[in-house]
Order: structure tokens, then C-alpha cells, then sequence
């Protein structure tokens, strides 16, 4: 394949020394740490040689300190200086590429859950894609292993990525493309440096690939790809690459939750790590400091110093009192001096701390104290808490000197110190750990969310009450547990090994400068080279040097195969390049170092690989200091107070001083000129208040200078002592006599004199009043008695006064004395005589009331005056008693109302017999439609009812009832069934019924049947004929009349079976007079209504006319009339007969029950009666038939 070109390229190749290392991140996990690494090392697990010891929980915050903001990435919150190269990454990269990957970024409550995933898919120019895993025990790991972790840390030594690039057209310099990286259940913050060298890696004929992290915390990433100059532009050339990422030794995947595994997916390989579930022991121990130092790349080492104090914070969750007494911890300002011993390449920097980090807490899950070995994440003070101001002192200067020096600065002071021959001391003031000026967990979580935030980062869980109570508890309690803060050597040449080596001692010293040791251990680091040649491989370096040779920045190199070697084809020219250097320029004439061999450079250049080695550096000018003024201005304050709202506003006056400041271009160092000459401040006299003294008449002239502190001084007024006088009132009795006309005593006069204290204010004039002297009383003064009077008061009692009362006055009125009072007495009577009830009649009813008067006799003249009867009395009203059969002519003698002046009272009652009595009886009868037969769709029953009355006769005395005739008959209305849908009732309707008050209740049931399938309705006739006879020729023709009936007839579809329905409603023939014949009679008046039904048969009646006998005329009873019956009428009443089944009965008469030939026969007899003048017989029969 004359088109493939074959590059690998490897992290533990030459890098280029700016590359920064990911592994400057903070909280190193001691599972992961090497022996030689002595940061943030758990000591259990560390090395005998490792003096540091420093526990790795409480080294995460220090590890994030001493950054150079200025050269460092975006991505890069661990601030690591850039120009310091990951300590096992060589390889040939861009020489102004920095690692975006070391973070020592404080996981947020939401990174627990850190699972975010990228697309698995591969690039379409990517083919043949593997991936392997180096494990932390050296096996290799392929697509799809397990690996058993022996904690809950997975340390890579290795990732090595295989591919075959291909140019499709679109890959172009510059271009990138990527292979996508997901981490699922890692709680570490620094994936990118677990993941990576931190560094740009160059692929040969390719371009350089990079670790990416999406966002802060990279649960997800990217290997990116950039396409440089060499990649061949010929579509469809392909390149085989090998790429070997060497993670930093401190860095690691950290499992959140230690019952699931880590998932690494590298495009589409997937590698999982078995973590051991965590074993959360108790954390103990009182106050105790660590120093330490690591190299987290080849160019820098790190020292630095944290403080824990598991106990205080354990007595302080678990309730037990926190004094610190209790764990040792020192009160006075904490200082550490390390005193260490550098060797290697020259240093080029030294920088301080520039804030104090920490780290989340670790609390158990009831809350009341701390555990070992679960999830923590950084947590920083913020810029401003580590070093802010760097003093200078002389090379040589002792601990005690240090130490008094950084005590007068004051916190967040520190110092660097050459010592020479690569020693050098530095020292830092952390100020105090309890006490004013501390920091407490407030400070470092505003919030006051202290276990809220460590419980986001922990695997044991806390319920909401458990950290809201540890929020409370922490917020005022102090800050050091994790505290801690580092230092950053860095060192000129990576591609070699660079040494540290030396103790650290702290201190904490007093405010009266006593100075007590707190602990001293020894530390010792070194970086790992990256000096990985390859063999035909030449080497060009890149020094940054003043003109005296110092190196002044860390070098750049680069290994690449010269023109004509046999090994591999010329690599691209070094493209080297300039660097910005804090305080320096660049020499851009010739101005060669005598110390160095190889060629200045003063722009760019592009160098090619020669067969030997080359060197080029570029030289710099220090620039000069920066000279400004500093101004400062010393303030007078003269407050005054004591005078209220006369209190004069308080005197301000100021002065200025200046004086130069010289800042060190390269190290920030100021130098500090003197002061300009001292000035005064005038002396103030106080101002004069009326009514006030001030205690001071003034404020002497003041003389102050630079060093002065603002000056202020108060000035009190007092009020002046009030005028004092003697106030007197009197308070008088005056005690008026009346009525007694002129022997009316005159009035009685007493008094007494109170004094009191008044106070005048100097200055309002306002009086206070003192209390009124002791309190007086009046004698009781007895009222003088007078003849034949009587005061209305016997005595005016005692009366006690005070200053504040007022004068008394009474008054004494006589009366004269009441006559002699007696009660006369009178009786008034009331009688009720009863009469005319014979043997019943009621004994008389009596009653009385009494009245009373007083009478006065008056004492001399024995004159009477009488005086009013007692109020008005009644006698109640009294019913007549009830006699059966008798009334009162008064149903009741009524209320009486009588006073003393009135008589006895006489009343009579007489009883009559009483006449029948009427009453009037009512009787309902009622109609009830029942409606059945179609279920819950039944009607509810129908009712109605008539009432009928009639009255009846009650005998007063006997008792005996006559009863009258019922009112009218009444009808009900007929009522139609309700339609119900699907049903029909056997009855259209109840038709109208008509009753009287003989009638009983009527009770009709309408059944509902559901519908038949064939419906036929059958007909019937009833006829009614009357049949007329007897009247010859004259004889009226038959009458005749017919009424329907129709009923349902119900055939069954099946069995043809009929059913048949009720007929329908009654009717009724009309009554039928018989026609009126002259000269006949007939047997009938009338054939009476006939009510029928469809079972009724037909129904025949006969009516017979009998011919009238000749008409009698009265007379002489001997001589027969022979005149006809003119005049008399054969009567006949019909009674209302009904028709029974076509029966025709003879009508009765009223009352005498006799029926209609017997009448006929009574008839004829009165005639002959009549014939025979026997009128007053005729009479005697009339008044028997009208009886």
C-alpha cells in the first residue's frame, strides 16, 4: 500500500514543555498515587520514603493553589502555570498547546449523578477503530472487559487508540474530527487527566490529537483530531495511526456509587471497573498538619500544607461542647516555612499560593460525625484567601525573623527566598484557624448548605431534617478541616529529572508574638522526564534566557528524524516560536549569550530535524520596575454626643500623604519609598451648648505622618444640674348645711397645705414636678342635730387628700320629720249565682281581693291623708260551667277589675236546654288507579277523591242522631292509563265514575302487558228496545237504542291461542219517558237509564197503556155523577227502579214503600171516596201518603 503512510504517536514520547499536565487538579485519591508521590497521600498508603503522610481527603483543596492565571486555559481551574508539561507525556506536539484538562473544579450537587453520554459513532474517515486499557496492575484490557478494582479508584496506565485516517476530500489543515468518550458513575472532576497525558500528541502525517471534556466536569469528552500541514490532500489516502495516551499518576476514575460499576466507552469499545464497596470507617483524630509535595508534570513540583481536626467537628455534630482545648487546635496565627532543596534544570518560578481550597465534608449518615473513604469534591475560598501581599527578606533569615515578619504583615501574607546553589525558602501566613478573623463554613458555603452540598457528593445519603439541622449546626463553626494551600516550583528543562527536597514546619504564633511549634515533617517529590527518543531521532531544544543565560521559562523541544534518514521519512520543520514572559522583552537584534552554544533567535522560525542535535534560545531584557504614587489619607474625627438633638455633627478633617511604590516587573515585589514630611491637625474647641458642659474643652493639635492610623476622639456633653423651688397648694372642706330654714346650722371650713420639689431645665425650661409631701385627711364631721328635723346625712366621714385633689364640698339637707304612717285594709267580693238547671245546676262561685291604703296622721295636728288604694286587681274570668244539654245565657262572667273604691260585685248565670245539635258529617270516598305489570317503569298508583256531607241532629239531652241526605253525587274524571313504550295497558282508561255518599272507595287496577305480536279488537252490540202496548191504534212504535262494546283479542304467532282483553268501558242507555197518551196511563213513567257492559245481553222493556176510568164529579155520595173523570189524575211517581238483567220491577212510592198497583188501586178508591163526598176520608189517605 504505496499510499499508507504508518504514524504512531505516544504520550510518553518527547512533549513539547508547555503542554500543562491534567494531574495539577486537586483531591489526589491515594488508591491512585504513586509511592514517589508525595501529594495528598493518604498515609496508610504511602511509601516509608514518602515523609509527607499527607491523608488524601484533606488534600484536595490545597492542590488547587499557586497558579499562574495568566498563561493558563480556560478549562483550566486548577491554574496551573501553562508552561508546565505533564511528567509522562514527551511526545512531539504544538508547542503552544495547553491541556484543558487539569481541573480542580468543585463538583456542584449535580455531578453525582455524572452519566452524560456522547454518540458512539465513529467518524465515516475513521476505519478499523480499536482500543486498548492499560489496567493499574499492567494487564491489558480490550472491547468489552471487566476489571476488579481493589478500592473504588480505576488508575489507567495506559490508553492506546489504533485507526486508519482516510483523506475523503474534506480534511483540510485545521479540521477536526472526533472520537466521542462517555464515563458513567466516576464522581472525579478530572476525567480529562484520567483519560489523558493532558497534552496535544502530534501524529505523524497526521497532525495532533487532544483530550476534549465537554463542560466542567467531563462525564463526557472527545479525542479530537487536528488535521495539520502533512496529512496528504490526495483523496482516498489513508494513514494507519497508533496513539498511546499515558494518564497522570495522580489522576483517576472515581466511582459514585460503589454497587455500580464504572462504564468507560471509548467510540464504540466499551471497559468496565468492578469497584469494592465501600467500608465507611469512623474519622478520628485531633488537630494535626501535613506537608507535601508531588510533580504533576515533567517541569513542576508542587509543596504545600493541609490541616485536619476530625475530632472538633465529631464533638461538634454529636453535640459534645467544641472548645478548642478539646482537640489541640493552636489559637494564634498559623505560618508554615518550608526550607527545601531543588535540583535538576534551573527554576524558573517560584509562586505562592493565591487561595486556600478545601473540600466537601464527609459526614455520616445520622450526621454525627465524619467517615473515611467516601466522595468528596473540591471546594475553594475563593480568590483574595491564599497569598495577596509578598513581603522580601534577605537570604539567611531565620525562622524567628520569618516568623515575626509575616506576623506583622498579617494574613495572607508570604515570602520566597534564593538561598543559593537551588535552595529557597518560603513561608505563608494562614492567619488564625478559630477565633476573630477565622473562616467558618458560612464563609466558605454562603448559603449555609455545608452537608447539603457533601451529601450531593456522597455515596451515604442524608435525609432533608438530618442536613437541614448539620446546615444550622455548621454555618458558625469553623472552616479548617481540609484547609489547605500550595506552592508551584517550576522548573526550566522537563525533558530531565527535577528534585525536591526539604522540611516544613508549622508554626502558630500569639498576638504577643509567643511563638509555639506545631508539627515539622520532611517532603521529597521529583518529575518523570520526557526524554523518550526514539532511535535516528535528533533533538531541537528552545531556551528562554536573560542576557546573563538565566533561563527564564521552561524549555521547548522537540524530537524529529533528519533528511535522509533510513529509519522513517524527514519529519516536518519545528515550527519555534517566541514566548510572552511576565516582565521581560524580547531582544529582537543579535545580543549572543556567551554561556550558551547554539543560534539566537529574535522572531519565529521553522527549524528543520538535522542529523545532530541543535540548540536555539531567545534572549529578554528584564523590563524596568513600575514606579506609582501611592496615596494615603489619615482622617480626624471628633464625634460628639450627649446633647440630644443639639448634639453638634461631628468635625471631619483630613490629610494626604504620598510616596513612591517600585513593582518588580517579574516578581510583583513592591518596593516602597518613605512617606511625604508629617502634618497636623489643628486643635478643635468644643462648641458651647447652652445647658450642656462638655468634659472636653477641646481637642489638642495633632501631629501625624504616612504610618498613622486614622485619629478619632469623642467629646461627651452633660446636661447641667436643674434649678430647684418649692411649690404650695392648699386643699379646703367646705361642708354646706340647708332646709332647716333659720335653724340651719352655718357651713363648716377646714383645710390643709402640701408642698412639692420642681425642677427647671437649664436648657428648655421645661418643669419636672416632685412628688406632693405626705397625704392628709379631714375629721369625720357629725351633722348637728335639729328639733323635729333629720339631715340626710349623719356624718360627712373622713376624707384623706393628696396634693393632686381637688377641694371638697358636701351638702347637709334637713328635712322635716314624716308623720305617723298606718295601712287601712279593704276586702272586695265577687258572687256568680248559677240558676235554671234544675238538680244540675252549679253551686254559686265566690272570690275576693284586698286592697290596701296608708293613712298619715300627721304628728302635730292628728290631720289624716290618705293616701292611694294599692294598685288595681282582677278577678279572672270565669267559665260558666258546662252542663250537658243546657246553655248559659253567659258562656263566661269575664274579667273584672276592681280597686279599693269599688263595691262587691253580684253576677247570674242562667241555664236554657239547649236545641238539637247540627253538625255536619264528611266522608270521603276515594278512587285508586293500580298501575302493575311493567317493572320499574311502572306508574306510580293514581288517586283521587270526592267529599260528601250531610247533617245530622244531635238530641242536646238524649244524645240521639237524625241524619240528613248526602250532598249531590259527584264524578270522577275519567283517567287515561299512562303510555309507557313497549307495554299497553289492559285498561286506555278508568272512565269516569260517579258515586254518592252511600259509595264505597273504588279500587281499579290497570296491568300492563307487553305488547302481543297480532292485535285484533272484537265488537259487540248491546241494543236496548222497549216494546209500547195496550193504546190500540194510538200505541207508539218501539223504541230502540244500541251502545259498542270493543275488546283486544291477543292470537299467539305460535299456538294461535287467543287472549282476550277486557271489554271496553261501561255505557248507559238514557232514561226513556214514556210518550203520553191521551186518555191512557201508562204502567211506566219512564224506563230509567241502563248502564251495560260488553257482557251485558240485549235488554227489553214493555210499557202497557191502560185507558183512563171516566173522570168522577163530587157530589151528592147518593147520586152518581155521570160526568167522566175531568179533573183527576191517575198519579205514578217512579222511584228510580233499576234495570237488574232486563228485569223490569214496579216503581215503589216514596216512603210508604207500596208500589205502583196499589196507588192505582188508592186512586180509585179516593174517586169513590169522592163519589161519596167522604172528603175528609180522602183527606185522612192524602196525609197519610204525604206523611
Amino acid at each position: 500500500m504505496s499510499a499508507d503512510v504508518v504514524a504512531t504517536s505516544t504520550s510518553s514520547s518527547a512533549v513539547n514543555a508547555e503542554m500543562t499536565g491534567a494531574s495539577s487538579s486537586s483531591a489526589v485519591n491515594a488508591e491512585t498515587t504513586s509511592a514517589n508521590n508525595s501529594s495528598a497521600v493518604n498515609a496508610e498508603t504511602t511509601s516509608a520514603n514518602n515523609s509527607s503522610a499527607v491523608n488524601a481527603e484533606t488534600t484536595s483543596a490545597s492542590s488547587s493553589s499557586a497558579v499562574n492565571a495568566e498563561t493558563t486555559s480556560a478549562n483550566n481551574s486548577s491554574a496551573v502555570n501553562a508552561e508546565t508539561t505533564s511528567a509522562n507525556n514527551s511526545s512531539a506536539v504544538n508547542a503552544e498547546t495547553t491541556s484543558a484538562s487539569s481541573s480542580s473544579a468543585v463538583k456542584t450537587e449535580t455531578t453525582s449523578a455524572k452519566s452524560l453520554n456522547t454518540s458512539s459513532s465513529l467518524p465515516s474517515q475513521i476505519s478499523g477503530f480499536t482500543v486498548s486499557v492499560t489496567a493499574s496492575d499492567g494487564s491489558t484490557m480490550n472491547n468489552g472487559s471487566s476489571f476488579n478494582l481493589s478500592g473504588q479508584s480505576a488508575h489507567l496506565k495506559a490508553i492506546n487508540l489504533g485507526f486508519t485516517l482516510t483523506q475523503d476530500g474534506t480534511l483540510t489543515p485545521g479540521s477536526t474530527i472526533k472520537i466521542p468518550v462517555s464515563v458513567t458513575n466516576n464522581s472525579s472532576d478530572l476525567v480529562g487527566s484520567a483519560l489523558s497525558s493532558g497534552t496535544s500528541l502530534d501524529i505523524q502525517n497526521v497532525g495532533t490529537i487532544k483530550y476534549q471534556m465537554d463542560g466542567r466536569y467531563g462525564t463526557s469528552g472527545s479525542y479530537i483530531i487536528t488535521i495539520g500541514d502533512s496529512f496528504d490532500q490526495t483523496s482516498g489516502k489513508k494513514v494507519i495511526a497508533t496513539v498511546t495516551e499515558q494518564p497522570g499518576e495522580t489522576s483517576s476514575l472515581v466511582t459514585t456509587n460503589s454497587t455500580q460499576n464504572i462504564v468507560l466507552t471509548i467510540g464504540d469499545n466499551t471497559f468496565t471497573f468492578v469497584p469494592v464497596k465501600r467500608i465507611y470507617e469512623k474519622d478520628t483524630g485531633d488537630y494535626r498538619s501535613s506537608d507535601f509535595a508531588y510533580g504533576p508534570t515533567a517541569s513542576q513540583i508542587n509543596t504545600g500544607t493541609t490541616i485536619t481536626d476530625p475530632n472538633y467537628l465529631n464533638n461538634a455534630l454529636s453535640g459534645a461542647e467544641n472548645t478548642p482545648a478539646d482537640t489541640s487546635i493552636p489559637t494564634g496565627n498559623i505560618i508554615n516555612i518550608q526550607r527545601v532543596t531543588t535540583g535538576g534544570s534551573a527554576l524558573t518560578q517560584v509562586n505562592l499560593g493565591k487561595y486556600i481550597g478545601s473540600g466537601t465534608l464527609k459526614i455520616s449518615e445520622d450526621g454525627t460525625y465524619l467517615i473515611k473513604n467516601d466522595n468528596s469534591v473540591g471546594k475553594d475560598f475563593g480568590q483574595g484567601s491564599g497569598v495577596t501581599s509578598r513581603i522580601t527578606l534577605p537570604a539567611g533569615t531565620s525562622d524567628d525573623d520569618i516568623l515575626a515578619a509575616l506576623n506583622k504583615a498579617g494574613k495572607h501574607s508570604g515570602v520566597v527566598i534564593n538561598e543559593g546553589n537551588g535552595q529557597y525558602t518560603i513561608a505563608y501566613n494562614l492567619g488564625k484557624v478559630v477565633g476573630d478573623g477565622a473562616y467558618t463554613f458560612h464563609d466558605l458555603y454562603p448559603n449555609d448548605d455545608a452537608a447539603t452540598q457533601a451529601d450531593a457528593a456522597q455515596e451515604v445519603n442524608r435525609t432533608d431534617d438530618v442536613n437541614s439541622e448539620l446546615n444550622k449546626k455548621l454555618a458558625t463553626l469553623y472552616a479548617f478541616q481540609s484547609m489547605g494551600i500550595q506552592s508551584e516550583f517550576k522548573f526550566s528543562d522537563s525533558s530531565i529529572v527535577n528534585t525536591l527536597s526539604g522540611t516544613g514546619t508549622q508554626y502558630s504564633v500569639a498576638s504577643d508574638g509567643t511563638v509555639t511549634k506545631v508539627t515539622s515533617n520532611n517532603i521529597s517529590s521529583n518529575t518523570t522526564p520526557s526524554n523518550a527518543r526514539s532511535e535516528g531521532q535528533s533533538k531541537v531544544t528552545v531556551h528562554y534566557v536573560d542576557k546573563d543565560g538565566k533561563e527564564l521559562a521552561t524549555q521547548a523541544y522537540s524530537y524529529g528524524y533528519p533528511a535522509g534518514s533510513k529509519i522513517a521519512a524527514q519529519s516536518p520543520d519545528y515550527q519555534v516560536a517566541p514566548k510572552d514572559i511576565t516582565g521581560y522583552t524580547l531582544v529582537t537584534s543579535d545580543s549572543p549569550v556567551s554561556s550558551l552554544n547554539g543560534k539566537q533567535l529574535t522572531t519565529s522560525k521553522a527549524v528543520p530535524f538535522l542529523a545532530d542535535d541543535q540548540t536555539v534560545y531567545y534572549v529578554y531584557t528584564k523590563n524596568a520596575p513600575t514606579i506609582t504614587t501611592e496615596k494615603k489619607t489619615v482622617n480626624e474625627t471628633i464625634h460628639y454626643q450627649g446633647a440630644g438633638n443639639q448634639t453638634p455633627a461631628d468635625h471631619t478633617a483630613s490629610v494626604d500623604f504620598t510616596r513612591q511604590v517600585s513593582t518588580d516587573a517579574v516578581t510583583g515585589e513592591k518596593t516602597y519609598g518613605n512617606w511625604s514630611a508629617d502634618q497636623s491637625f489643628d486643635a478643635v474647641t468644643s462648641p458651647e451648648l447652652k445647658g450642656y458642659t462638655a468634659d472636653k474643652a477641646q481637642i489638642d493639635k495633632q501631629t501625624v505622618n504616612g504610618d498613622s492610623k486614622d485619629l478619632a476622639f469623642t467629646v461627651t456633653y452633660t446636661k447641667n444640674a436643674p434649678t430647684i423651688t418649692t411649690e404650695k397648694k392648699t386643699v379646703n372642706e367646705t361642708i354646706h348645711y340647708q332646709g332647716a330654714g333659720n335653724q340651719t346650722p352655718a357651713d363648716h371650713t377646714a383645710s390643709v397645705d402640701f408642698t412639692r420639689q420642681v425642677s427647671t431645665d437649664a436648657v428648655t425650661g421645661e418643669k419636672t414636678y416632685g412628688n406632693w409631701s405626705a397625704d392628709q385627711s379631714f375629721d369625720a364631721v357629725t351633722s348637728p342635730e335639729l328639733k323635729g328635723y333629720t339631715a340626710d346625712k349623719a356624718q360627712i366621714d373622713k376624707q384623706t387628700v393628696n396634693g393632686d385633689s381637688k377641694d371638697l364640698a358636701f351638702t347637709v339637707t334637713y328635712t322635716k320629720n314624716a308623720p305617723t304612717i298606718t295601712t287601712e285594709k279593704k276586702t272586695v267580693n265577687e258572687t256568680i249565682h248559677y240558676q235554671g238547671a234544675g238538680n244540675q245546676t252549679p253551686a254559686d262561685h265566690t272570690a275576693s281581693v284586698d286592697f290596701t291604703r296608708q293613712v298619715s296622721t300627721d304628728a302635730v295636728t292628728g290631720e289624716k291623708t290618705y293616701g292611694n288604694w294599692s294598685a288595681d286587681q282582677s278577678f279572672d274570668a270565669v267559665k260558666s260551667p258546662e252542663l250537658k244539654g243546657y246553655t248559659a245565657d253567659k258562656a263566661q262572667i269575664d274579667k273584672q277589675t276592681v280597686n279599693g273604691d269599688s263595691k262587691d260585685l253580684e253576677f247570674t248565670v242562667t241555664y236554657t236546654k239547649n236545641a238539637p245539635t247540627i253538625t255536619t258529617e264528611k266522608k270521603t270516598v276515594n278512587e285508586t288507579i293500580h298501575y302493575q305489570g311493567a317493572g320499574n317503569q311502572t306508574p306510580a298508583d293514581h288517586t283521587a277523591s270526592v267529599d260528601f256531607t250531610r247533617q245530622v241532629s244531635t238530641d242536646a239531652v238524649t244524645g240521639e242522631k237524625t241524619y240528613g241526605n248526602w250532598s249531590a253525587a259527584q264524578s270522577f274524571d275519567a283517567v287515561k292509563s299512562p303510555e309507557l313504550k313497549g307495554y299497553t295497558a289492559d285498561k286506555a282508561q278508568i272512565d269516569k265514575q260517579t258515586v254518592n255518599g252511600d259509595s264505597k272507595d273504588l279500587e281499579f287496577t290497570v296491568t300492563y302487558t307487553k305488547n302481543a305480536p297480532t292485535i285484533t279488537t272484537e265488537k259487540k252490540t248491546v241494543n236496548e228496545t222497549i216494546h209500547y202496548q195496550g193504546a190500540g191504534n194510538q200505541t207508539p212504535a218501539d223504541h230502540t237504542a244500541s251502545v259498542d262494546f270493543t275488546r283486544q283479542v291477543s292470537t299467539d304467532a305460535v299456538t294461535g291461542e287467543k287472549t282476550y282483553g277486557n271489554w271496553s268501558a261501561a255505557q248507559s242507555f238514557d232514561a226513556v219517558k214514556s210518550p203520553e197518551l191521551k186518555g191512557y196511563t201508562a204502567d211506566k213513567a219512564q224506563i230509567d237509564k241502563q248502564t251495560v257492559n260488553g257482557d251485558s245481553k240485549d235488554l227489553e222493556f214493555t210499557v202497557t197503556y191502560t185507558k183512563n176510568a171516566p173522570t168522577m164529579t163530587p157530589g151528592n155520595p147518593s147520586q152518581p155523577s155521570n160526568a167522566t173523570n175531568n179533573g183527576v189524575i191517575n198519579t205514578s211517581t217512579n222511584t228510580g227502579s233499576k234495570v237488574n238483567n232486563g228485569a223490569v220491577n214496579s216503581p215503589e212510592l216514596p216512603q210508604t214503600g207500596e208500589n205502583n198497583s196499589q196507588s192505582q188501586t188508592m186512586s180509585f178508591i179516593g174517586i169513590l171516596l169522592a163519589m161519596f163526598g167522604s172528603l175528609l176520608g180522602f183527606l185522612g189517605i192524602k196525609k197519610r201518603r204525604n206523611d
